[in-house]
């Protein structure tokens, strides 16, 4: 069997915040999702912003998690890149003030998912659909997947080990993923 690709993922604070330690639907499928990430040969991404909203919205399991993929460099620091093009298409784009709201909440994580394997992990629904939006304008943002782990729990150990016959299933060009 061939050798996983290694990718540099980001993982959104709504994800580790929803990684609780109750046995609610939601906490064991996001545990789940960082304990299988945990033993792939993927790497979270950190930057200053990300590492904010993590610590704003803490749950323990997340945060001993995370110092155990620190611990074992399973981790890819970056600083945060402008990236101005984006902004004047998400500024530019035709959406409600709860959509412009939407997008610059997680603008940051767009920014960095250029920057590095174009992979997020969040269960931010609303951003995703409002990013599917702005891709079919701006195209960098076409080839961004966006997994929801409570929502493509079924499709985790494909997305992780990156497997082809998931490619583009979880694109933001694909806005027909979005419930």
């Amino acid at each position: 069997m061939p050798k996983q690709k290694t990718r540099r993922i980001l993982i959104d604070a709504s994800v580790a915040t929803a990684a609780g330690e109750t046995s609610a639907p939601l906490s064991v499928t996001c545990r789940k999702f960082l304990t299988e990430f945990k033993k792939s040969s993927n790497v979270v991404v950190l930057y200053s912003e990300l590492q904010s909203e993590w610590a704003d919205h803490p749950s323990s399991f997340a945060m001993d998690w995370l110092a155990a993929m620190v611990a074992k460099k399973h981790f890819h620091f970056i600083q945060l890149e402008e990236h101005a093009a984006l902004q004047q298409a998400c500024t530019q784009a035709n959406l409600s003030q709860q959509e412009h709201r939407a997008w610059r909440k997680d603008f940051h994580l767009i920014c960095a998912s250029l920057q590095t394997d174009r992979s997020i992990s969040s269960r931010d629904r609303k951003a995703e659909s409002v990013f599917c939006k702005i891709a079919a304008t701006f195209g960098p943002l076409a080839n961004i997947e966006w997994f929801d782990p409570e929502r493509d729990e079924a499709h985790l150990d494909a997305w992780l080990k990156n497997i082809n016959a998931q490619k583009g299933r979880f694109r933001l060009s694909t806005p027909t993923s979005i419930p």
